[in-house]
């Protein structure tokens, strides 16, 4: 979540920006794991491992913003708690789907009521106190990969839905229109029925291809369906009606982005 709130350009959409965190790194949480494990720390002993100071969750982001390397926000954008509840009954919905979005509403319930604890004296057991945020961040290099992160996961649900609606919407146009769209095959020899039958098989596909893209388990082989089923496309159209490459609205084109869109989905799939 905040690798995603930190790579939006410009503005800083945030919700509840003074609710307090206190963090931990995880460096600290495997060094009091390891002590506890060693008898370093007597039983029954109890110790919120976080930092001493509070942040506002406004300063979190900006913190991260900073160690992500992009440039301070211009304009922070407020988001009402109604906006936030509908984002989160969206994010629980998409769950699912076998999507697990960090805006669930579990997530932001925490987050608005603020991550805050009791630090504990480890000095008292020879350990170091946990690092601030800032420490922790510093001792964390983020290069290029990591604001790629960043930016991935925030356009991802993007490049997902756009990529469903273009096939839903080629399978739905089709379907409804079946009889123009067979017209263009009838043209260059088809039968009418086997015409129609083609339009109609084809208009299925691009729609379970679309639905596919929405589902979690799916959407790997739906990146790679798509692309094929785009290739196919290519190729039969140049065989049979290549007249088509010369279309002033581009139909044969326009596939060419969403074959490179597919890839890029594919290979940002495997970030996540």
């Amino acid at each position: 979540m905040l690798h995603m709130l930190a790579a939006f350009p410009w503005v800083q959409p945030i919700a509840s920006p003074e609710a307090a965190i206190q963090t931990v790194a995880l460096d600290d949480v495997a060094g009091a794991v390891a002590a506890a494990i060693a008898g370093d720390t007597p039983i029954g002993f109890e110790g919120d491992l976080v930092e001493t100071q509070a942040h506002s969750l406004r300063d979190v982001v900006a913190a991260v913003r900073h160690w992500l390397g992009f440039q301070p926000a211009s304009l922070e954008l407020k988001l009402p708690d109604f906006a936030m509840t509908a984002i989160s009954k969206i994010a629980d919905a998409l769950s699912r789907l076998g999507w697990q979005s960090p805006l669930r509403s579990t997530s932001v319930r925490v987050l608005t009521e603020g991550v805050r604890g009791e630090p504990a004296d480890l000095t008292i057991f020879g350990l170091s106190s946990p690092s601030s945020l800032y420490q922790t961040l510093s001792n964390i290099p983020a290069g290029a990969q990591a604001r790629l992160f960043a930016r991935m996961a925030l356009l991802m649900p993007l490049i997902l839905v756009c990529l469903s609606l273009f096939w839903l919407t080629s399978g739905i146009v089709g379907l409804a229109r079946v009889n123009e769209a067979a017209v263009v095959l009838e043209d260059v020899g088809w039968s009418t029925g086997m015409a129609v039958a083609s339009v109609v098989f084809w208009s299925l596909v691009d729609m379970a291809i679309g639905v596919a893209f929405l589902i979690r388990r799916y959407v790997r082989r739906a990146c790679w369906t798509a692309v094929a089923v785009s290739l196919f496309y290519l190729l039969a159209a140049t065989i049979a009606v290549p007249a088509l490459w010369l279309d002033p609205l581009g139909p044969l084109i326009k596939v060419v982005p969403s074959i490179l869109l597919a890839l890029v989905a594919r290979a940002a799939l495997d970030t996540r």
